[in-house]
């Protein structure tokens, strides 16, 4: 028999070797959506000193005013730039500790007292621990309904506030019945950490009373008596820096000014936490928006808020009869009540990151049902039968747990390709929610980077037809037409898009040289400069601004607005072939080939920074590096007659006969 200190290490150990396995495939996804706003656009992040800086986050990005989070993304940056690896592992990493930290509190709420301890069929002093905990952990850890906040990078803020907030209860549950200061301060510090990193943990407190009253079995009036220090002070504490966040404006979205919107959204919430629930049970579809619209009243919501109704009268006494029970039920009331209720987030009705706490305390509810029904032996009646029938159905129940778990890290992983490349992401999101706008806009942007701008251009119309002044709609079909050359109609959206709520430097840049192109130079060098006035070290700022300064003959400027550019965004072959090409006209010609060299590195599939190093190589003699490289583009597709005759060229020159005749022919 495997010994109980044996068995509890290898609970614990297991959980991160389950996240791991997984999420393996999730460290090269790339930054979707919200990510780009935090990583691609964020000044702030670029360094760790001084950390009030480093602190920051633009406005209305998902790390706006949550420190701690937009912090954790520069120790990122500082650690892999805009690579994204390291925000993978860090998510990863956050969610596994999260794993340990609800077995261990599941672990002391089971042994600490007669509300979760006798009820679920706990052990006293050194014999085996329940299994059910590690049971609703290990699901939890690789749950299907997780993977949005795991994978997608931007969501970190619900991975870091539930990591503080089962911190608090850890620390609150193995305290004993008498709470030391010291224990109790960090109990506090931990819910204004979690405050920190999301505003919805200002509903810690009144959880911090349910669990002590679940952990110590003593009636409310006793517990406030005794701990009126903590419910209040911490309290007061986390309710203050939770309304400093929350009134602070940073991300929008929320609609506060029409009354009938905050009913509808309420009554719209009843049918989601429906929703919410079929997706801990069959997490299929999953979605990283949805196109729900708010209901048209009452009537239209009535069956979903009697149900609603039911469960929380269901919650309620559970709070009343037993302690445990109601603790897990109030938990998943309270964390999505900020959210689910009468705030309306009108960008985001329904989010399934929302479920990361909320599914703890479902998956915990069923685990101790569990238990319950299929209590030990050593309980069960004088029937000689009753223990091998019991073992007999906890063997059943342990393998059905086996076989959940494992079809949840199949789901998970495969859930995790969907995030492996941005086209497909909202390919499958527009399949789950077709008539999602979001989801149609952001499947266009991605299909624009991508250079299918026909396809790019089909989505933009089809967002158009439905809602002419949807969020963004300017901008995309400014980018749209910048790809296409269109000056005049990229100019005037991308200026338009600039000056809106989520104009940034980005988009008065390239209004900036859309104009220039139209010989509009006084307008052009007004839009650069609203650019330079939002960041000047913004990397689409300079490298346009350095085109500009290229084409005027100013070769030395041009170069030092491409460095300025590589130093915000060093992985940008772009950037990087244009350096090498203004290095070129200073003179520097060592210097221009091996910027040429890190461009192909960078874009070994683009074929105009192919292009670009093969005619330097060829024109610095390196015959063989520029044969390599028409090489490359003519398997890439690129089969013009001067690449061809280049190619043949290089081949002869590098003495590679036979090849060059080849190419010649061809």
């Amino acid at each position: 028999m495997v010994a109980p200190r044996t068995l509890r290490f290898w609970t614990y150990a297991l959980l991160p070797l389950a996240a791991l396995l997984a999420y393996a495939g999730s460290f090269g996804g790339p930054f979707i959506y919200d990510d780009a706003t935090i990583v691609d656009n964020n000044p702030f992040m670029r360094q760790l000193w001084p950390p009030g800086e480093a602190m920051r986050a633009p406005q209305r990005s998902t790390a706006a005013g949550r420190p701690l989070v937009s912090y954790s993304f520069a120790v990122n940056y500082a650690v892999s730039g805009r690579e994204v690896w390291s925000y993978h592992v860090f998510n990863l990493a956050v969610h596994a500790v999260n794993g340990v930290l609800l077995l261990l509190l599941l672990n002391r709420l089971v042994a600490g007292g007669r509300g979760g301890g006798e009820a679920a069929g706990a052990t006293p002093g050194g014999r085996r621990p329940p299994l059910w905990p590690f049971a609703v952990a290990l699901i939890w850890t690789v749950h299907p309904l997780n993977s949005e906040t795991v994978v997608y990078v931007a969501q970190r803020t619900e991975l870091m506030m539930a990591t503080f907030a089962l911190g608090s209860g850890v620390l609150l549950a193995g305290g004993g019945a008498a709470l030391s200061p010291a224990r109790g301060a960090a109990v506090v510090g931990c819910g204004v950490a979690s405050v920190l990193c999301k505003e919805t943990a200002a509903v810690l407190p009144p959880l911090w009373l349910l669990l002590d009253r679940a952990r110590l079995g003593v009636p409310f009036g006793t517990l406030l008596r005794r701990r009126w220090g903590l419910y209040l002070g911490g309290g007061l504490a986390v309710g203050a820096v939770a309304a400093v966040i929350a009134t602070g404006g940073h991300r929008g979205g929320l609609v506060l000014d029409d009354p009938s919107v905050t009913w509808r959204y309420l009554l719209t919430q009843a049918g989601v936490v429906w929703h919410y629930l079929w997706l801990c049970v069959w997490p299929h579809p999953l979605s990283v928006t949805y196109h729900w619209p708010l209901v048209g009243g009452l009537g239209a919501a009535a069956a979903a808020v009697i149900g609603v109704l039911v469960l929380l009268a269901g919650s309620a006494w559970l709070v009343a009869r037993r302690p445990a029970g109601g603790f897990a039920a109030a938990t998943f009331w309270l964390v999505l009540a900020p959210t689910s209720t009468v705030i309306p987030i009108m960008t985001e009705v329904v989010a399934e990151r929302r479920m990361y706490l909320p599914l703890a305390a479902v998956l915990g509810l069923a685990g101790a049902g569990a238990a319950r029904l299929f209590r030990s032996p050593d309980r069960s009646p004088t029937d000689p039968a009753a223990g091998p029938r019991r073992r007999l159905a906890v063997g059943g129940l342990g393998f059905a747990v086996v076989a959940l778990a494992a079809v949840s890290v199949v789901a998970t992983r495969d859930r995790v390709t969907d995030y492996a490349d941005e086209v497909t992401l909202w390919q499958q999101t527009v399949a789950a929610q077709p008539e999602s706008l979001v989801a149609r806009m952001n499947l266009g942007a991605v299909l624009l980077e991508a250079d299918r701008l026909d396809d790019a251009g089909a989505c933009f119309a089809w967002v158009a037809e439905r809602d002419p002044e949807f969020e963004q709609l300017d901008a995309n079909q400014g980018f749209l037409a910048f790809a296409r050359g269109h000056w005049s109609e990229a100019s005037d959206a991308l200026l338009a898009a600039g000056s809106g709520p989520w104009g940034g430097p980005r988009h008065f840049a390239r209004a900036g040289y859309a104009l220039h192109r139209r010989g509009l130079g006084d307008a052009a060098g007004r839009a650069f400069a609203l650019a330079e006035a939002m960041d000047p070290d913004d990397a689409d700022l300079n490298n346009f601004a350095g085109i500009v300064a290229g084409e005027a003959g100013h070769a030395a400027e041009a170069a030092e607005r491409f460095r300025r550019g590589l130093a915000a965004d060093p992985e940008n072959a772009q950037l990087w072939t244009n350096l090498a090409g203004a290095l070129r006209e200073v003179g520097q010609a060592d210097e221009a080939g091996a910027a040429f060299d890190r461009s192909v590195m960078l874009a070994p599939e683009d074929t105009v920074v192919l292009r670009n190093a093969a005619y330097h190589h060829l024109q610095r003699q390196n015959f063989d590096e520029a044969a390599d490289l028409f090489e490359r583009l003519r398997r890439l597709g690129t089969a013009e007659a001067d690449v061809l005759t280049e190619l043949a060229t290089s081949l002869a020159f590098a003495g590679r006969h036979e090849r060059a005749e080849m190419a010649f022919e061809t």
